[in-house]
């Protein structure tokens, strides 16, 4: 549907919002993926231009090596650049890009173009939460090819899903917490609240002390690995001992601190109940690159 004049002149970055709560901004968030590349690709390049190689051979492999590495930090360094512009335009209150519930229908400004569709349309909203796809849970089957979004009343008496795109589970949790109200009456939601520091490092301080834990452990565990290893392949391929443990542990690492969550919340309650990215699950990717450099800094020294 055609977006009404009211509609144009919220979507309008030289008006200020007349309500702003009614705006759930999209294409602010920054790819966290991106500082473990980064991070990982400056490592194997510096490790790889030292001197000390076995053989040629093996630094022209670590080099061809990061040639996915080094694509993939170009991508990532491009959507940081993207989240960055975009939390500036919207610090400054000149970001329209999101979904607005406003008092007579749903404005949806994603992408290039505009979409309104009536508040008596929109009658029901699927979540992450009711679509199996919520944090890092184990998804149904039955679930997999069904995405977020709002599903719309047709004309000729049938519904369609309108999609908004990959989106945070908290962004999904802000809409529907408004959601009841605004198709009943069109009401506003509250507006937000921003959390004291001292509220949010009590969040997450449980959920930060645990992945140290965890790292702090493997560190140790991979100290003693790679000593015996060396043993046994030799301590002048030490490097490419601690390359091949070490980089399972950008994969490994998240996947052991999910399993490992079970057992120790039953004797310290205060960590939630997963681990999901609203609750440290980028820290946990993050860390596992440390992981990942660790292990190849102990068996690059042993």
């Amino acid at each position: 549907m055609a977006v009404p004049s009211k509609g144009r002149a919220v979507l309008d970055p030289d008006r200020p919002l007349a309500e702003p709560s009614r705006f759930f901004p999209t294409g602010l968030s920054r790819p966290l993926w991106a500082v473990p590349v980064w991070l990982l690709f400056l490592l194997i390049v510096s490790l790889t231009l030292r001197d000390g190689f076995a053989t040629k051979d093996l630094a022209l492999n670590l080099l061809l090596g990061c040639l996915p590495l080094g694509i993939a930090s170009v991508v990532a360094l491009a959507g940081w650049r993207r989240g960055t512009r975009a939390r500036r335009e919207h610090a400054r209150g000149r970001w329209r890009q999101g979904v607005f519930l406003l008092k007579d229908g749903l404005l949806v400004n994603v992408g290039e173009g505009a979409r309104f569709i009536p508040r008596g349309a929109v009658h029901a909203l699927r979540t992450p939460e009711n679509t199996g796809r919520g944090g890092w849970r184990r998804r149904d089957r039955g679930a997999r090819d069904v995405e977020p979004g709002f599903l719309c009343r047709e004309t000729g008496g049938g519904q369609t899903l309108l999609r908004v795109g990959k989106l945070p589970s908290s962004w999904w949790s802000r809409i529907a917490a408004a959601f009841e109200g605004w198709s009943a009456e069109g009401a506003a939601p509250p507006a937000r609240v921003r959390e004291s520091p001292y509220g949010c490092i009590a969040r997450w301080l449980p959920v930060i002390v645990y992945l140290h834990g965890v790292l702090l452990v493997w560190l140790a565990g991979a100290a003693v690995l790679t000593v015996q290893v060396g043993r046994w392949v030799g301590g002048e391929n030490g490097f490419l001992t601690g390359f091949v443990l070490g980089l399972p542990m950008l994969f490994v690492f998240p996947l052991l601190v999910t399993r490992l969550l079970p057992l120790v919340r039953r004797s310290w309650p205060a960590l939630p109940d997963e681990i999901s990215f609203e609750t440290g699950g980028g820290y946990a990717v993050l860390l596992g690159v440390f992981a990942t450099i660790g292990t190849i800094g102990i068996a690059h020294q042993s």
